[in-house]
């Protein structure tokens, strides 16, 4: 199952980038825990700054920045 959890108070300022880059992923918002952001895809996952850095990565390659 291919998820992205989001911290409510994060979700703005990504939810752009998460539409046009993980169309086929679910976006699941939520108000408390540690974690900002992760990005699940079956059994392995990338949180907070990896899971950033990596969208920032895949907004370079797929679209030149």
């Amino acid at each position: 199952m291919k998820v992205v959890y989001v911290r409510r108070d994060l979700y703005p300022r990504v939810m752009g980038r998460l539409r046009r880059l993980l169309p086929d992923y679910r976006v699941v918002v939520f108000d408390k825990g540690d974690a900002r952001i992760v990005i699940a895809d079956g059994k392995r996952f990338l949180k907070d700054e990896r899971a950033l850095m990596a969208l920032r990565q895949l907004e370079e390659n797929v679209f030149g920045g």
